[in-house]
């Protein structure tokens, strides 16, 4: 899941299941720098049941697609949500890859607001667009030498 912290601190956020009467500190986290982040679709399904107010609040952004509604419940991913539009019942909501998000908002929007170098390295592989790939190495580059900064 491609996620947009939009405030300038880090954010950590439980990415385990805790039985409600358990108060001992969770063993995994999903961690946010300011910007756009790569989470695990698992890692996600999981955190973002303890962001709910923050996404409503549009301090965290999620990037979906929409994709046919599955048959059979078996073939339904780790992580997907209803059509905002309840009328469509025939598709679902799933999350959206780097290669999906359209041009030039990927690198203007996108690629430009990370700063979270494992994200922008694991999508250098993901996404083949000549543009796109040369914008992830020049944003890389400029972190690495603390050009900028989230």
């Amino acid at each position: 899941m491609i996620v947009n912290w939009t405030k300038t601190n880090m954010k950590v956020i439980p990415a385990q299941e805790q039985a409600a009467n358990d108060y001992t500190a969770p063993a995994r986290f999903v961690t946010l720098a300011p910007g756009y982040n790569d989470v695990p679709n698992e890692k996600w399904a999981i955190a973002r049941k303890f962001v709910q107010d923050q996404l409503i609040a549009g301090l965290l952004v999620e990037e979906w697609r929409k994709v046919p509604r599955p048959d059979e419940e078996k073939d339904f991913p780790v992580l997907w949500m209803e059509c905002e539009d309840k009328r469509d019942t025939k598709s679902i909501m799933i999350p959206c890859e780097i290669k999906e998000i359209y041009k030039p908002r990927v690198i203007d929007g996108v690629v430009r607001n990370t700063f979270h170098v494992p994200s922008l390295k694991k999508w250098l592989v993901e996404d083949s667009r000549a543009d796109v790939v040369k914008e992830m190495v020049s944003q890389i580059d400029k972190i690495e030498r603390g050009e900028i900064v989230g």
